[in-house]
């Protein structure tokens, strides 16, 4: 269950822009918005590149270290390294013209993954330039890898904005089918491949950003001629989370789904490269999760027109857990791709609803340092996943490592089934009267 990040000018002052279209109402499709269409352009090409690539530096660990543990510590150094970053990046998304900061997201992408192919070319690739590497993706994946999401409010907003983010969900779904299985592919022809690819993708990325001519300024309606001085201390955050209890409720919720899901893939993932699955059917299990989503999708309307957000999210964490802990019975990849793909049925409706919610709560000009520190909660769970599902592999063996990962996706549903603020996230139909939570 992903955190979904999108808002709507209900949830906070429209900027003062000078636009040659004006952003979608609550009744128009985003698509009608052309800003919308280069932003998804955009974020799509990034989407890929980032699948690609991630996948690709998971397969490099462990012909690397020959360890599945040493493996696991790579993955988790890249998330330790992101999560004092996410902070940063929220400020300054705050701080400057989120516009720049895209171009910054494009820019350092492509250098450190060049980076990375003229190491592994010139034979200097071991643990300890993995684990460098991994620190450095981490650390601009913090200062800048959430941008795009953070802009999306400013694109579209109302309705539009709760179908934009149902879309984006469902092409990231048709990503994560495709971009595993190519990584895999790719990665078999050299482990350069891969990478090289999504350097591509993140200069189509980079190319994207001009034609979107959205202001999108943290907040121009009070921006100064100096608007790089402008303060954004860090503690209206905390101050803001203090008033909304059902953000920080749905946040612990998502921090331990999120958590028990990160060590589920991670352990399978890494027990099934230890058994010698060749990468190619590795990353067909992850992308059985995209297909499920997808099917999924096609129920967004219907379901989010008979039951409220609260009741969907509630039975969508406890779906992913029971269903999840079936991973413990088998080791047979086939299965696990079933198993993948039933668990993930309900993860978009449940996320469009959510994550649409909780954003339109927002004031666009605290979105950044908000979700910087949702962010980091996130990735201090998440990165232990890495870590303790290879020690746990190697201590106790792959059914106990994935039944302690069922309980803790147990305990995020514990969280959303007897937490009242999300019981009371009512119908989609009402998400236009939301108003933003405002600071005194």
């Amino acid at each position: 269950m992903s955190e979904a990040k999108d808002n709507s000018a209900s949830a906070s002052p429209s900027p003062a822009h000078d636009l040659t279209e004006p952003q979608a109402s609550p009744s128009q499709s985003p698509w009608s918005v052309k800003d919308y269409r280069w932003w998804f352009a955009g974020d799509t090409a990034l989407t890929i590149g980032s699948g690609i690539g991630g996948f690709a530096f998971t397969l490099l660990a462990y012909p690397i270290t020959h360890s599945v543990a040493l493996a696991g510590i790579v993955g988790a150094c890249a998330t330790i390294a992101n999560a004092p970053t996410l902070i940063i990046g929220g400020m300054m998304a705050d701080r400057f013209d989120r516009k720049k900061l895209m171009y910054w997201s494009a820019g350092t992408s492509v250098v450190v993954l060049a980076a990375m192919i003229a190491f592994y070319a010139a034979g200097w690739m071991n643990f300890a330039t993995l684990i460098a590497f991994a620190i450095i993706r981490g650390f601009t994946s913090g200062l800048f890898g959430d941008i795009t999401n953070t802009v999306l409010p400013q694109v579209v907003s109302g309705g539009a904005l709760t179908s934009a983010m149902s879309a984006n969900q469902s092409r990231d779904a048709v990503i994560q089918i495709l971009s595993s299985p190519l990584s895999g592919l790719l990665y078999g022809f050299a482990p350069e491949v891969p990478f090289a690819f999504a350097i591509v993708m993140y200069l189509i990325f980079g190319s994207t950003i001009h034609p979107i001519h959205a202001d999108l300024r943290p907040n121009s309606e009070s921006v100064e001629k100096d608007e790089e001085s402008r303060k954004v201390p860090l503690t209206d955050a905390f101050r803001w989370f203090g008033k909304a209890r059902v953000v920080v409720q749905l946040m612990i919720m998502i921090c331990a789904v999120n958590f028990g899901l990160a060590l589920l893939t991670t352990a399978f993932t890494l027990d099934q490269q230890r058994i010698g699955t060749s990468t190619m059917v590795i990353g067909l299990i992850d992308s059985a999760v995209g297909l499920g989503t997808i099917v999924g999708s096609f129920t967004t309307q219907w379901v989010s027109a008979r039951w409220s957000g609260g009741t969907i999210i509630r039975w969508t964490a406890l779906w992913i857990a029971i269903v999840f802990s079936f991973v413990a019975l088998t080791e047979n990849p086939w299965v696990l791709c079933v198993i993948c793909f039933v668990a993930a049925l309900p993860l978009i409706p449940c996320n469009a609803l959510g994550g649409s919610y909780e954003t339109l709560l927002i004031p666009n000009h605290l979105r950044g340092r908000v979700e910087g520190v949702m962010g980091v909660f996130a990735v201090c769970l998440s990165s232990l996943a890495s870590v303790v599902a290879g020690s746990l592999l190697q201590g106790i063996g792959y059914r106990w490592t994935v039944v302690f990962a069922a309980v803790v996706l147990l305990a995020g549903a514990f969280v959303a089934f007897f937490g009242q603020p999300i019981r009371r996230i009512p119908f989609r139909k009402d998400f236009d009267a939301i108003q933003p939570i405002e600071l005194d």
